[in-house]
């Protein structure tokens, strides 16, 4: 994915660079912010910052795990669904003290 590439080094966190991606081609891709990195599959997997994730080889692998986890449940639901509208979903559940429940469809991908 080399999100290094797109050259905005001032940005160079995960969360910018995704949602610019995102924002880009909302159809292939979902945001990786703080919020959802402290989901636990993610956050065992994830290099992180205290305050951000930063783009690193090993993130941008997890990145695409991420995409294709929430592309996955996309694919389960019975109205047409893209990887952005799950992650919002469970950046949702995060927001509202249910992290467990997203942790839980999480793994049922992994």
């Amino acid at each position: 994915m080399h999100l290094k590439r797109i050259g905005l080094t001032r940005f160079s966190n995960m969360a910018f660079i995704t949602k610019l991606r995102t924002f880009l081609d909302p159809e292939h891709y979902c945001v990786l912010d703080k919020k959802v990195a402290s989901l636990a599959p993610l956050a065992k997997r994830l290099k992180r910052q205290p305050t951000y994730v930063p783009i690193t080889q090993d993130n941008e692998r997890i990145y695409g795990w991420w995409v294709d986890a929430c592309s996955s449940l996309a694919s389960r639901l019975s109205t047409k669904a893209r990887p952005v509208d799950v992650e919002r979903g469970l950046f949702h559940l995060v927001e509202h003290k249910k992290a467990d429940v997203a942790e839980k469809l999480l793994n049922s991908v992994t």
